[in-house]
């Protein structure tokens, strides 16, 4: 994924499990996500200071939110329950993700935040 001014939509119905894959691109090549954890986080305003509705935290180890799963190949999957849009009504939220290193986050999701929206369907 190469984040641009583009903007991404994630569409999820109410009921519904998905599942995001992305790859993570540095110019024309996969970057190399060992030693890297992804933060995928959902607010109700695309501002940074709101809490976040939901976080997904993923890296190589765990596939409960996600996996890193082909790491040198920049390769990585978001996903998204039914639990974590259950109470939420139809709208659209607000995504932002960040490639982690220790305490270095670095917004992967587009300049701004409001780059990346979560469209949250009525069954």
């Amino acid at each position: 994924m190469e984040c641009g001014n583009e903007r991404l939509l994630f569409e999820v119905k109410q009921g519904e499990q998905r599942e995001f894959s992305f790859t993570l691109l540095e110019g024309d090549k996969p970057l190399n996500l060992t030693g890297y954890a992804i933060d995928f986080e959902v607010r109700l305003m695309p501002n940074v200071n709101v809490e976040p509705l939901f976080v997904k935290h993923i890296d190589t180890l765990q596939d409960v939110d996600g996996v890193i799963d082909e790491p040198l190949l920049g390769k990585f999957i978001i996903q998204i329950y039914q639990s974590d849009i259950n109470t939420l009504p139809p709208m659209d939220c607000y995504v932002s993700m960040y490639l982690v290193d220790g305490d270095t986050r670095i917004c992967i999701s587009g300049d701004g935040n409001n780059f990346s929206v979560m469209r949250i369907c009525g069954c």
